[in-house]
Order: C-alpha cells, then structure tokens, then sequence
C-alpha cells in the first residue's frame, strides 16, 4: 500500500460534519478521497483494519494528517471504496449518511475542491479555464455514473423487491448486492440454517421459518403426458420461494463479517 506525502501537500484536508461526527475528505489528483476511521465511526463499525482488508486495494492508501498529538498516519479510501462500505452496512444512518454525502458534500467538493462556497473568476481567461475545468469534471463524472448506476439500479431493485421470490431471482439479487451464491448453494445454505428440508425428494419450507413470513412454497403443475386426455396437468412439487421478509434476512446473515459489526 502507497504512502502519500503529508495531506497538506495535497490541498489539505476538509472536515464535514454528519450529525456531530466528523468525515474528514480531501482531493487527491481531483478526486475525493475520505478518512477510513471517520467512516467507519459514523456508520456503526468498530475495526476500520478488518474493512480496509474487504476493500478493492487499489482505492486504499495511507496518508499523514494532522492531529492534537501531532501527525498521524492514517487509512484513506478512494470515493468508490466509499460506497462499498455503505452498501455493505446495515446501520440505520447508512441511507442517510450516502444522502448527504452524495447529495451534498461530492458535488461541492467536484465542484469547488472544497465544502465551501466557490470564488467567482474574474477574467475571461479564468471563466475559459473554469469551464473546462468543470466539463472535466462532469464527463469524469458521467463515466463513473456508467459504472455505478447498474450497481445502484440493483441494489434498488434488491430493497423494493415485492411478492414472493424464486430461490434462483434471489440468488440473482443477492449477488448484485455483493453476495456471490448462485441458485444451487443457496439451497444447500437455506437447508443449512435450517430454514428447508428433504422430504419426498423435494424441499420443503420450515413450518417455524414459515410462520415467521421468511419463505414458503408455492404449489405448481405440469403436463401430464401420460394422460389420454389432451391439455391435462397434474401437480408438481411446490416450489420454494422467499418473502422480501426473507430475503433481507438472508442478506444479513450472509453479508462479509464486516458489515454488521456494531449493529444490534
């Protein structure tokens, strides 16, 4: 992991407040970057090494800032890595820290390099470097939204999923949100906790885990081919299928460690 000179050499650091917390950020190369261990406090976590070590190490790095007991070297994470770790926690300020930090804080901070109010330039030349400056910045911005929407638009669709859900669209579900289990292994780890068994041949949902609206089976036909009679079904197995209920909870037990560190 690179260690970047101090960060004041870098155009210094910008402390932003989140409900009594501090989130301290600063522009490396024109890009934000956020103290790890600010983070991590703000959303309910309690080891920012362990997160560190879940993160795309390339957006990683370690920088010296000031502190009252002098400098310190300290994790910061690159804006993607950012979202990887609210998209990833489970703590209740988790949707509205990503509110304000990409309604607020990222487009002050593309716009102006600084959470404060932009100083006018004066000159036609300024106006001209201004502009371009800003365009950079939107198409920069434009190809970075290619990568993040498709992520966006599914975790969207994974916590507005309505109705029941097969084992198979969940396993699609859970995967867009950062859990790799294709239909197969989510059976065999539904089985695990207990919440399907073997009966017969065919899954059948737990009672108490059906009680609880967590999953249940819905009853299915098939043409009957043996039958003499043209266009005749018979009934197939249930298939298994989970309630959005279901599904959040699965994300929960199945999330990395990480993430639910320090939630109730």
């Amino acid at each position: 992991m690179e260690i970047l000179p101090n960060i004041n050499a870098h155009g210094g650091v910008q402390a932003f407040d989140f409900n009594g917390l501090t989130l301290r950020a600063l522009l490396l190369d024109g890009e934000p970057w956020f103290v790890l261990a600010d983070l991590v406090k703000a959303l309910g976590l309690t080891n920012a090494s362990v997160v560190a070590n879940r993160l795309r190490e390339k957006g990683v790095s370690k920088t010296y800032t000031p502190t009252a007991g002098g400098r310190q070297l300290t994790t910061i994470i690159d804006e993607g890595n950012l979202y990887r770790v609210i998209m990833r926690s489970n703590s209740p300020a988790a949707e509205p820290f990503e509110s304000w930090v990409t309604d607020d804080v990222l487009p002050a901070i593309r716009k102006t390099g600084s959470y404060t109010v932009e100083k006018q330039p004066e000159t036609a030349l300024e106006w001209a470097e201004k502009f371009i400056e800003t365009e950079k910045a939107r198409l920069a911005l434009v190809e970075e939204n290619k990568v993040l929407a498709p992520k966006a638009q599914a975790y969207d669709e994974f916590l507005g999923a309505t109705g029941l859900i097969s084992v198979k669209y969940a396993s699609t579900l859970l995967g867009e949100a950062g859990i790799n289990i294709g239909r197969n292994n989510l059976f065999t780890k539904l089985g695990e906790l207990g919440w399907i068994y073997r009966e017969g041949g065919a899954w059948v949902p737990n009672e108490t885990r059906k009680k609880q609206g967590l999953i249940t089976a819905v009853a299915k036909t098939r043409p009957d081919y043996s039958s003499l009679i043209p266009g005749m079904r018979k009934v197939a197995n249930p298939k298994i299928h989970l309630t959005p209920k279901g599904l959040h909870k699965l994300r929960e037990l199945l999330l990395p460690p990480f993430a639910l560190e320090g939630v109730a």
